[in-house]
């Protein structure tokens, strides 16, 4: 019978000196089948049976990197230990590489879901390293507290990271009461979501409390603004206001979502979108005179591109053609010098 188990280069990285510790004094058959289980994964040999009673610690991190429950039980029956310090503990092990008949056995058998290895992580910690959601229900379940720190000061939402299972992971922390110092984790997830158009991700992270209205750490551009500029997804801009987005933040430049818009025309798969994306913050309360460090209007901005249509609506929302820019321009004098009649001739009436 043969178990395979994927192995990342992190927990090898962790795992490494717990092999070394458990080669130390383990039988040969045991040391060939615990390298073995790192390089190539684990491969379960019937009738292996390593015990060494004077050894057992070693040996049960051993039994744990080749995901022998079997000979776990046995060994913890003979007077192994599950506690001991330093850091390769049989639990962080298991709940890194994500066995959890083992986790279960060894939370059975007395290991304590909050000890910490030399590194300041519960194996929680571990858990989350290793991308296992079942392992962190376990271990939860179990009594493990969410909110301890690593060496980092940081709690087990904020140790998360951006891998593929994060946001199933987080999910789970938030139900069991998790806390974080503060939003980065979420509000930086939701940042990338919309950098990169997934409209799912973008759901799922709102969902567990990101704030919509986080603005960048490059150009203060808050979450309408970087959905504008980035992707130009019609779709998340409505996520965005379903979730309470303010439709007149400024980033950087003093430029709103609406001005960003018009700005940005390359980022709207059509004319008619385009105009869509207009009407949609128009509709969410968006201001069309708020000026941006130029002094210059949404409208403004519409005459320059000579968006007629643009203008056109911004007006039905009563924009201010008479607003004057930091060089003393209107709307209408925008228009003329950029020589866009149409734009002009609306702006005339």
């Amino acid at each position: 019978m043969k178990n395979q188990i994927k192995i990342s280069i992190m927990t090898l990285i962790l795992i490494m000196p717990c092999i070394n510790q458990a080669a130390q004094s383990a039988d040969k058959a045991l040391i060939d089948a615990t390298v073995t289980s790192v390089v190539s994964g684990i491969q379960r040999e019937e009738g292996l049976n390593p015990i060494n009673p004077n050894k057992a610690n070693d040996d049960l991190l051993g039994a744990v990197c080749r995901n022998d429950s079997s000979l776990v039980q046995t060994l913890l029956n003979a007077g192994a230990q599950t506690n001991f310090a330093g850091n390769c503990m049989p639990l962080h092990i298991a709940s890194e590489i994500g066995l959890p008949e083992i986790v279960k056995i060894l939370l059975q058998e007395g290991a304590n879901p909050n000890i910490k290895n030399n590194w300041n992580l519960t194996a929680l910690g571990a858990a989350i390293i290793g991308q296992q959601p079942e392992i962190v229900k376990i271990l939860l379940a179990a009594g493990v507290n969410p909110n301890e720190t690593d060496s980092g000061g940081r709690t087990a939402l904020e140790q998360v990271g951006e891998r593929d299972k994060s946001i199933e992971i987080a999910g789970i922390l938030l139900k069991a009461d998790a806390r974080r110092s503060t939003n980065s984790w979420t509000n930086k997830q939701l940042t990338d979501a919309i950098r990169i158009g997934d409209q799912n991700r973008v759901q799922k992270i709102l969902d567990l409390g990101a704030d919509p209205n986080t603005k960048d750490s490059n150009f203060g551009y808050p979450g309408l603004n970087y959905a504008v500029i980035y992707n130009g997804d019609i779709n998340i801009l409505k996520k965005l206001l379903t979730a309470n987005a303010d439709p007149n933040l400024s980033d950087n430049f003093g430029d709103t979502a609406l001005i960003s818009v018009i700005k940005n025309p390359e980022k709207s798969k059509s004319r008619k979108e385009h105009i869509e994306k207009i009407q949609l913050l128009l509709d969410a309360g968006a201001d069309p005179d708020i000026k941006n460090n130029e002094g210059k209007t949404a409208l403004m901005e519409a005459a320059r591109f000579n968006a007629a249509e643009i203008a056109q609506e911004l007006l039905k929302k009563n924009a201010d053609p008479n607003i004057r820019d930091k060089q003393g321009n209107t709307a209408l004098m925008v228009a003329t010098q950029h020589y866009h009649y149409e734009t002009q001739k609306l702006l005339q009436k």
